[in-house]
């Protein structure tokens, strides 16, 4: 196994574990979703969301599925781009709105961490 994609597995493991804190303990994801929004975080955010995708991209030639890793990082990029373009303050009432959905919606879209952690996984 390459280095890298040992790295894109370790990413898909990250995102796999972050999900089911947040299914087990939803209160975590509320108080991120405050924290982000407050001030310029919403913009470290972004930036983590680019620097996954490049490393996606890097070693997406490594993977078995890389056409699965390029189009994850691609998510990745035009949504960290995404953030940096667009205005922060409407970024901020989304976040807003997260926060005021109810339980079983935020672990449904947990859930959906753990389907794409595993993806990553799966297709390095």
């Amino acid at each position: 196994m390459h280095d890298m994609q040992l790295l894109i597995k370790f990413i898909g493991v990250l995102i796999i574990v972050q999900a089911c804190i947040f299914i087990l303990r939803i209160d975590l994801l509320r108080e991120l979703l405050k924290f982000v929004a407050r001030g310029n975080r919403i913009y470290l955010i972004a930036a983590i969301r680019i620097v996954v995708a490049v490393l996606l991209f890097v070693g997406a030639t490594q993977c078995h599925r890389q056409w699965i890793i390029i189009a994850i990082g691609i998510i990745l990029l035009l949504s960290g781009i995404a953030i940096f373009t667009l205005n922060a303050a409407t970024f901020k009432k989304i976040l807003t709105w997260y926060q005021q959905r109810t339980d079983l919606f935020l672990r449904l879209l947990a859930a959906i961490g753990i389907a794409v952690g595993s993806l990553i996984v799966y297709a390095a």
